[in-house]
């Protein structure tokens, strides 16, 4: 298992970094799917964290993959909102605490085993706590769609451009 110690970087560095875990979806895609509404995402944890697992989405929508990412962080730490949007879950799925919060661009940031601390229909804005982390690690995901899905530090870091 790699680790990567993410810190807040720019230009070259962040480059660096996110190069070996970004995918060929997350270059190809976007980050604003919604009619050119942009939205402003941040960590949903009040310090540099590490990057435990990566990205790794599957080929198909129905072969296993890692549709999100895994930071790790103290169990206790407080977890908040990446961008304002709307709770649309906030509490048990599949026997897993999560919190769900669909933003104004139609992604909808997903943050599993929290202890959630708002409630669905509430609106939060970016940096808003939503929620209490129940284990060492956070597990943090970006679903556009049904079946899409982007890398979540993609939406905070912004996607790579590719020059010919």
């Amino acid at each position: 298992m790699r680790w990567i110690a993410i810190r807040y970087l720019t230009g070259a560095a962040l480059a660096a970094l996110l190069a070996p875990i970004l995918t060929a979806a997350d270059i190809t895609g976007t980050a604003v799917p919604a009619a050119g509404i942009e939205v402003d995402y941040d960590w949903p944890t009040s310090h540099p964290v590490e990057l435990v697992k990566a990205y790794d989405p599957p080929l198909q929508p129905w072969q296993r993959g890692h549709r999100g990412v895994d930071l790790r962080q103290p169990t206790g730490s407080p977890v908040f909102a990446m961008a304002p949007g709307q709770v649309s879950t906030a509490g048990e799925i599949a026997g897993k605490q999560v919190v769900a919060i669909t933003h104004a661009d139609g992604i909808r940031t997903t943050y599993e085993l929290v202890e959630p601390c708002v409630s669905v229909g509430e609106m939060v804005s970016g940096g808003d706590r939503i929620g209490t982390q129940i284990s060492s690690v956070l597990n943090l995901g970006a679903k556009v769609s049904a079946d899409e899905y982007r890398n979540p530090l993609a939406l905070i870091y912004g996607y790579p451009v590719l020059n010919e």
